[in-house]
């Protein structure tokens, strides 16, 4: 296991180095020049070459890069264009409110959309199954910002039960966590029925109810744990969805995490800035997946001999 987990994890590095080539060469394509963004544009032309060549925005693109991965790997990420404050302090206060809001949309997606999921197998073609198919249906179809507008015009504006913006206290993360986890909540209604309605179909199942076995028994004993391998996965990367999602989210509710950091980013060329958040969000994806692919050993125990052979 031990062997397989580290090489889980040398194989995440070619995976960081593509997505950081990926953003720092879009970004060095975009256009507009960051240099007038910091000095205004009554800046003159001597003013914005001396701080271009202090930035190293002169070098060729790919002594750029290589500049920026030697500073990256001694621990030094840059500083900011837009505040000239080191991005690592920027990404370190910023990151909790992301993490935060993810966990809590990951976790309420799952406590929801898992057991709506076996009650519509187990209930197939009941209205319960039927409407909790179409409730998967229309949140998968909604846009995540109009969810979100809603129930701040909703909760926010008309009820006055719910604060639209920021991050002060709890009771913030309440819309923002639903407006998040509506999408993967459909998805694990959808993921969690249509496997439930194949294991359950299965001749062990029949022979656990020919043995007497209470159909709770079945349902939760030996029916879910062997569904549960497509669910895991489907969490796994409903988390480093949402993570990345957090964008629009955040911008909609105003809240002060990596997403809104990473569009201010991007609307002033800020590629320290962006290079960070990107990459952190990549590697807590990665991160994600691995630990998905070890709780696989505790679902199923063959797939934790397979891993024994690695």
């Amino acid at each position: 296991m031990a062997r397989y987990i580290m090489k889980r994890i040398l194989l995440m590095v070619p995976i960081i180095i593509g997505v950081s080539i990926i953003i720092f060469t879009v970004m060095s394509f975009t256009p507009g020049d960051p240099t007038v963004l910091m000095l205004g544009e009554g800046a003159s032309d001597e003013a914005v070459a001396e701080l271009r060549g202090q930035l190293g925005l002169d070098d060729p693109l790919p002594l750029q890069y290589i500049n920026y991965i030697k500073k990256a790997l001694s621990g030094d990420l840059g500083r900011s264009y837009r505040n000239n404050q080191p991005v690592i302090k920027e990404v370190a206060l910023r990151f909790p409110n992301t993490l935060r809001l993810t966990i809590v949309g990951t976790v309420l997606s799952i406590l929801i959309g898992v057991p709506i999921g076996i009650i519509s197998a187990v209930k197939q073609y009941s209205w319960i199954d039927t409407g909790s198919t179409m409730i998967a249906l229309i949140f998968t179809a909604m846009p995540s910002f109009w969810l979100g507008l809603i129930l701040i015009l909703f909760f926010s504006l008309r009820l006055d039960l719910l604060p639209a913006t920021g991050t002060g206290s709890w009771l913030h993360y309440v819309l923002p966590s639903i407006t998040l986890a509506a999408a993967s909540m459909a998805m694990l209604i959808r993921m969690t029925r249509s496997t439930m309605l194949e294991v359950i179909r299965q001749d062990y199942i029949r022979t656990a109810r020919a043995k007497g076995a209470s159909e709770q028994r079945i349902v939760l004993r030996h029916a879910l744990r062997n569904a549960m391998l497509p669910i895991v996965t489907v969490i796994g990367l409903n988390f480093g969805r949402q993570l990345g999602g957090a964008i629009v989210i955040e911008t909609v509710f105003n809240i002060a995490g990596i997403g809104l950091l990473m569009i201010n980013g991007i609307n002033a060329l800020d590629t320290p800035m962006v290079m960070a958040a990107v990459m952190l969000a990549a590697i807590m994806a990665s991160l994600v997946n691995l630990l998905v692919d070890v709780l696989y050993t505790f679902i199923d125990p063959r797939i934790k001999t397979e891993f024994a052979k690695h």
